[in-house]
């Protein structure tokens, strides 16, 4: 089973070399899963044999290679550390020197997702202390100048696992199953998912894997051109909705603006209306009880005294206009009945009062009151 396995696996490989994309999020097949489980003893002889073979380079020995990556990597799964890129990224600065690649800080998902978002390419590097050519391909190429340059200039984000941590075996080499080291994998996006365009397995020289990645940009780059223009054109119809849409509602209150003060407007004219109506409405109201109180004092006017009564006095009223009123009235006749007379006039106002030259005096009284002084208690009893 295992040789079977070794001849899948090397065939994989070579399909894979040839430039067939693969999907990272293909699952591994129920075989794989059958070869990883934990075996015992024959888990440690295969450890064994993997470390040695580490530094043999073969088609077969690759293949057994990843056979043994999957069947160690699961039984020691649960003492591998969770999500320290931070640390990889700092060791291999300190083993590599400063002047090297920066390492996405971040699981290898987040980066997946990073790229994605960003329509950028990724170059995702897994790191083998224990292959033969890792140090030599860092040295050499990772940390040339040249290298860094060509990865700055492209704005490549570069993600680096290895493959003894938790993110370097669990997400990076379940995903992308590199067969042998050092291993490159160019990632792009592709109809909204991520796809692996180029694979970079085995020690490369510095021009050799400038040239690859590069052709592959070149390649690729189309696809983000017409994505970023996507999704450039998505923004700028978002925008001009959004434009659209406050100037909409910047017109709606503009609009409910002047409605509230058109309303405002109508109903301070309408309270105005209201307000002079009913002081129209009083004001006639007023007049009318004016007209029925003058026909109400002219009613009650007693007859005028004849001309030989002692007790008669000739009252004359001057109003402001020159016009005069002149009758005769009894001393015993009150204060009011001259009120009363005194409305019997078509140019008498509603409120009056009466005043006598001389002595000048105000003749004013109650009209509730019961005991209203008479023309003789207020000294007005001059003969006639």
């Amino acid at each position: 089973h295992l040789n079977s396995r070794s001849e899948h696996l090397v065939s994989s490989h070579e399909s894979q070399q040839s430039g067939v994309d693969a999907n990272i999020n293909e699952n591994v097949n129920e075989q794989i899963d059958l070869i990883r489980r934990p075996i015992g003893s024959i888990g440690r002889i295969l450890r064994s044999i993997f470390i040695y073979t580490a530094n043999l380079s073969s088609p077969l020995i690759n293949a057994l290679q990843f056979i043994g990556y999957y069947l160690l990597g699961r039984r020691t799964d649960n003492r591998l550390p969770a999500g320290n890129i931070t640390t990889f990224s700092e060791t291999f600065q300190r083993n590599y020197g400063d002047r090297s690649l920066t390492f996405y800080r971040g699981s290898y998902k987040q980066a997946i997702n990073s790229a994605k978002e960003n329509l950028q390419f990724l170059l995702v590097y897994i790191h083998s202390r224990m292959h033969q050519d890792t140090d030599k391909f860092c040295r050499e190429v990772l940390c040339n100048e040249q290298f860094i340059q060509f990865i700055n200039d492209n704005q490549i984000l570069v993600w680096g696992g290895d493959v003894d941590t938790h993110d370097g075996y669990r997400e990076a080499s379940e995903a992308l199953r590199p067969a042998t080291f050092p291993f490159l994998a160019v990632i792009s996006p592709r109809e909204n998912k991520m796809v692996v365009i180029k694979r970079m397995e085995g020690l490369l020289e510095l021009d050799e894997a400038v040239a690859m990645i590069k052709q592959t940009i070149e390649d690729n780059e189309p696809y983000l051109v017409v994505a970023r223009d996507d999704r450039n054109l998505r923004i700028t119809n978002q925008l001009l909705r959004e434009q659209q849409d406050a100037a909409y509602q910047e017109s709606l209150r503009a609009d409910q603006e002047k409605e509230r003060i058109k309303k405002a407007e109508s109903q301070r004219l309408e309270k105005e209306k209201e307000e002079e109506d009913r002081k129209v409405k009083e004001a006639e109201e007023k007049l009318e009880r004016y007209k029925s109180e003058r026909a109400m004092r002219a009613s009650r006017v007693p007859n005028e005294p004849a001309i030989d009564d002692p007790s008669g006095v000739r009252i004359i009223v001057k109003f402001p206009s020159g016009s005069r009123l002149e009758r005769r009235f009894s001393i015993k006749d009150t204060i009011e009945t001259i009120y009363d007379y005194v409305h019997t006039s078509d140019e008498v106002p509603m409120d009056f009062k009466i005043v006598t030259n001389f002595p000048r005096k105000t003749l004013t009284y109650d009209q509730n009151s019961t005991n209203i002084p008479t023309l003789e208690e207020l000294g007005i009893t001059r003969p006639s």
